[in-house]
């Protein structure tokens, strides 16, 4: 007991520890106790850093113009050999559909070399994905060629074939020439007021006039960032989406593929328009014609056709995008693109041309052959431009058959996605259904 008593006289004889009590308080609270703050810098401490009207015009080039940011980042030796060769095969098919969907959309086969040259270079600035090469589409024509059947343009077009010089189509010896302005006076030939020079003009501005409406769309729907849409479209439709253009763009050539029964002949050489009544591409023009003034009349007819090739090219445009986007692993601003195809559309409409869209053979090409950059888009531009003042003109008897059949084979990558079908079926059967 007196060892107990021993042992708690010494531990009461050791100093205790000192207790150290804090006031804990969070930084508001410690700020109004130990340091008075004025309200004015209070609330200016919270405001963000206003930046001058020149900092911000900058900030929105900057945005707007994508090709500022490559051109400082560009690394030429890594980039350039892919943009370049990737840029020289999306010609071959810029060439090839550019002919064909003019001539699908009733227009001469020079209007669709030209409206992938300016269109091309415009994207380059404005444009944000490396795998997109603008240019003529398919579905953009089909539905041209059904707005030049609306009776009041139609009868536009008459009324600018009064009094024109007509063309006339004159067959010798089982070979055909046009002649504008000439009289026939030998073999057999055919006239008529939809082959006149008036007629053909006012048909290309009323082309013109589609177009510039919907590069204004294009560029409206940039501006109130209507691109927030795409968010709410899922995979399957995208896929679903390009699909079904694949084979609406893959049956339309069917025909022209497939229309001619040729007997079969032996040794080298090509086929003859004059033994085989082959249809070839005919007279291709070379050069740019002068600008022109886009027909912006009859507005109702112009703007309902404008609405709906700017709605189905949209969602065209920004499906394949985003398709390929995915698949090599970076992302992109859908209003960023979309005041790109304004700006492809409105600047080049005053130039005669198709309107501009994202054909997806040309997209799933530049992708497979590992575009890096939008400068793929310089290559193009060149051998285009070659093609418009020269080459061109060696083209005149290429059957439009083969047209039809390079682009149907051009659809294949497209056409493969069926493949998704059973998965989709699986997963979500509404996907499927859309």
């Amino acid at each position: 007991m007196d060892k107990l008593q021993a042992n708690q006289e010494q531990r009461s004889s050791e100093p205790r520890p000192h207790m150290l009590k804090r006031w804990f308080a969070s930084v508001p609270e410690a700020d109004r106790k130990y340091m008075t703050v004025p309200k004015s810098f209070r609330k200016a401490r919270h405001k963000p850093v206003q930046k001058g009207y020149i900092a911000r015009a900058l900030d929105v080039i900057y945005k707007r113009v994508p090709i500022i940011e490559f051109l400082k980042t560009y690394e030429f030796k890594k980039n350039a050999a892919a943009d370049l060769v990737a840029g020289l095969a999306a010609t071959g098919l810029h060439f090839t559909q550019g002919l064909a969907y003019a001539i699908m959309a009733g227009l001469p086969p020079w209007l669709g070399m030209v409206s992938t040259i300016l269109p091309v270079l415009i994207y380059m600035i404005f444009g944000s994905s490396p795998h997109t090469s603008i240019g003529t589409n398919a579905i953009a024509s089909i539905m041209i060629g059904d707005m030049l059947l609306e009776p009041s343009l139609k009868a536009r077009m008459l009324a600018a074939s009064e009094g024109g010089m007509p063309y006339v189509h004159l067959v010798v010896n089982n070979s055909s020439e046009t002649l504008n302005g000439m009289n026939a006076t030998a073999a057999s030939y055919t006239l008529s007021l939809e082959s006149s020079k008036g007629y053909m003009d006012q048909r290309i501005a009323l082309v013109s006039g589609a177009t510039l409406y919907i590069g204004i769309m294009f560029f409206l729907m940039a501006i109130f960032r209507i691109g927030f849409l795409m968010t709410y479209l899922s995979q399957s439709f995208m896929s679903g989406f390009t699909t079904g253009v694949a084979v609406h763009i893959f049956s339309s050539q069917i025909a022209l593929a497939l229309g001619l029964k040729l007997p079969p002949s032996e040794g080298f050489g090509k086929l003859l328009p004059s033994k085989f009544d082959v249809k070839s591409i005919g007279v291709v023009e070379l050069g740019f014609h002068a600008p022109i003034m886009p027909a912006m009349f009859p507005v109702g007819p112009l703007l309902l056709y404008a609405l709906q090739i700017a709605l189905v090219t949209f969602f065209l445009n920004i499906s394949v995008v985003k398709i390929l986007a995915r698949r090599n692993g970076y992302e992109i601003d859908e209003n960023i693109e979309l005041n790109a195809y304004g700006m492809c559309n409105i600047l080049p409409a005053f130039f005669s041309i198709l309107p501009a869209s994202v054909a997806p053979p040309r997209a799933s090409l530049l992708s497979a052959m590992g575009a890096k950059t939008t400068m793929n888009g310089v290559s193009t531009f060149v051998i285009m431009l070659a093609l418009v003042f020269y080459f061109g003109q060696f083209f005149e008897s290429c059957p439009k058959a083969v047209l039809g059949s390079m682009i149907m084979v051009a659809m294949k990558d497209l056409l493969k996605q069926m493949t998704c079908l059973p998965k989709l079926w699986k997963v979500n059967k509404n996907d499927f259904t859309i």
